[in-house]
């Protein structure tokens, strides 16, 4: 039990936001500092103007970023809220809704259709809850406070530019509290690398057109090196006793390698397969808070990885399409 002063320090951390002291002059200041960095990138003195005359920080983005579920929760935590009976059957429901759609993305970009339909669901509840945040006050926001700054104001940067462009109205540009947005929500530089404009009307409009954004969520995985036909991984049997030789799931060894230490599938099958032969290479992932369960990674969960770069996400991800399949 905490007692005394640590109890006192402890109450203060979570009573009080990161840097719930910041005045708005401080936040005026570095606006004015941004300014400078974003008309050297393109962005218009006007654009910039408009864009935050009126802003204030917005101080919650600060507390979201230290508490995100997805490093908090244990992977077998994850799942379970994640994962739901609800989401899933939203999800079958989506799949044949959009069956046309999604064949076509397969055959454009090669990604599996329930993956698709999964980023959709887990982002955005499918279009219904896409967040609430602005994401230029959100931005600018966290590129004047917290961890990361640099990298916020890349983003910030890019935000800008995406209003300079008309791609998406000011008063339609909300997101997460970290500046992601549409239904399967972009940060604004993969926006500008990856979106795309799926119903050639000009617009790469991921907040309002199913069809961008899922045939953008497609050929971000697609770009990030997404295997047509293969399967993201697998839950996977381990013998009694069994200590991984490898630390880390992204070393990767031969299936060969797994199947000598005594690897099955869950259903004890054999790993090597016709479609999976003795070379695939699979990294070892471990479940926290639940020992037995364990699942071989392949190419595609680093594609999932690269979406959202936590291994909880991924994995969310895979299992939700799998049901969802």
């Amino acid at each position: 039990m905490i007692q005394g002063l640590g109890a006192l320090l402890l109450l203060l951390m979570f009573a009080w936001p990161p840097h719930a002291h910041a005045s708005t002059d401080d936040f005026r200041r570095c606006l004015a500092d941004l300014r400078t960095t974003a008309r050297d990138q393109g962005v218009s003195a006007d654009t910039f103007h408009q864009a935050t005359a009126d802003l204030t920080p917005d101080l919650r983005t600060l507390d979201r970023m230290e508490r995100q579920v997805e490093l908090t929760l244990t992977v077998a935590q994850y799942l379970t809220r994640q994962v739901t009976d609800d989401r899933v059957r939203t999800g079958r429901v989506k799949l044949a809704e959009q069956r046309k759609l999604l064949a076509d993305l397969e055959q454009r970009y090669g990604v599996d259709p329930a993956i698709i339909v999964a980023i959709w669901g887990m982002e955005s509840s499918f279009g219904a809850a896409a967040g609430t945040f602005p994401v230029i006050r959100s931005l600018a926001t966290l590129s004047c406070y917290g961890r990361r700054q640099p990298f916020f104001r890349n983003e910030f940067f890019s935000a800008l530019k995406i209003l300079e462009r008309e791609e998406i109205a000011a008063d339609d540009f909300l997101g997460s509290w970290a500046g992601a947005f549409g239904q399967t929500q972009f940060i604004p530089t993969s926006f500008e690398r990856l979106a795309v404009d799926y119903d050639h009307d000009g617009r790469r409009d991921i907040i309002g057109n199913v069809g961008d954004a899922l045939a953008s969520a497609a050929n971000y995985l697609k770009q990030a090196g997404w295997v047509a036909g293969q399967p993201w991984g697998f839950a996977v049997r381990v013998p009694p006793d069994f200590t991984s030789p490898v630390k880390d799931w992204r070393e990767r060894r031969p299936l060969s390698f797994w199947q000598e230490q005594g690897l099955t599938g869950a259903d004890g099958s054999a790993l090597i397969t016709a479609n999976l032969p003795a070379t695939t290479a699979a990294g070892l992932i471990a479940a926290e808070g639940n020992s037995d369960r364990y699942f071989l990674v392949l190419t595609n969960f680093d594609a999932l990885h690269r979406y959202n770069p936590a291994v909880n996400y991924a994995l969310a991800i895979a299992h939700l399409a799998d049901r969802i399949r």
